[in-house]
């Protein structure tokens, strides 16, 4: 059994249909077993499991709650709440590495944490120190808690990216016209959001109702 876990905040750009929408797309391409969990400070119904959030962590610093140690038992894959599945999810699920993050789309050396993918308990290090002071670290880090991220975790890492090749995209770089063909995540990452894109662009009208990223492709 994996666990597919999101995170939502209240008061910010999401709302519950952002995670019905990820669990939506999940149900669709991922025919293992799992369970679909939302850490969030608000209600969300349906059939995911939702556990609170820690109150005071503002915006991306509430994703710290993931990493806590005893929340999850066995493998976890975590994707940030506008997220367009597009693929099956079988060989991301049956990672057996430790941790995996995203390379950076725009900066190599830097992680991304749009999509994650750890055993257990394999992220408490980061947790443990974010909980050291946490007003402290989401001061020394207004612009992006990727940084913290990557300089907390004490040991290795792997890249999504590397084990997976073409598999985790990137909105901006490689579906202009449609996803690639091996494409199974679509990561969105700066502006514009998905609902800033145009009524008709393939990439909202896929998340808004599912149908086939294909059939959607925008003509060049």
């Amino acid at each position: 059994m994996i666990d597919v876990a999101c995170v939502l905040r209240s008061g910010g750009a999401y709302d519950p249909r952002y995670v019905h929408r990820l669990r939506e797309g999940v149900a669709r391409h991922l025919p293992l077993p799992h369970r679909f969990v939302c850490l969030s400070d608000v209600p969300i119904g349906g059939d995911v499991v939702r556990y609170a959030l820690p109150a005071g962590w503002r915006g991306w610093w509430a994703k710290q709650a993931l990493y806590q140690p005893g929340l999850f038992a066995g493998r976890v894959m975590y994707f940030d709440l506008d997220t367009p599945i597009v693929g099956d999810l079988s060989d991301l699920a049956g990672y057996n590495g430790l941790r995996a993050v995203l390379q950076d789309f725009n900066q190599p050396a830097m992680i991304g944490t749009g999509m994650m993918m750890w055993w257990a308990d394999a992220m408490e290090d980061v947790f443990r120190r974010f909980c050291v002071d946490p007003l402290k670290v989401m001061a020394a880090y207004p612009r992006r808690s990727d940084h913290f991220t990557k300089q907390a975790m004490r040991t290795p890492w792997d890249w999504i990216q590397e084990i997976y090749p073409g598999q985790v995209v990137s909105s901006k770089r490689h579906c202009r016209h449609g996803p690639p063909p091996d494409a199974r995540v679509i990561c969105m990452h700066g502006r514009p959001r998905l609902t800033e894109l145009a009524p008709d662009h393939w990439m909202r009208r896929f998340w808004e109702n599912g149908s086939s990223p294909v059939a959607l492709k925008v003509q060049a």
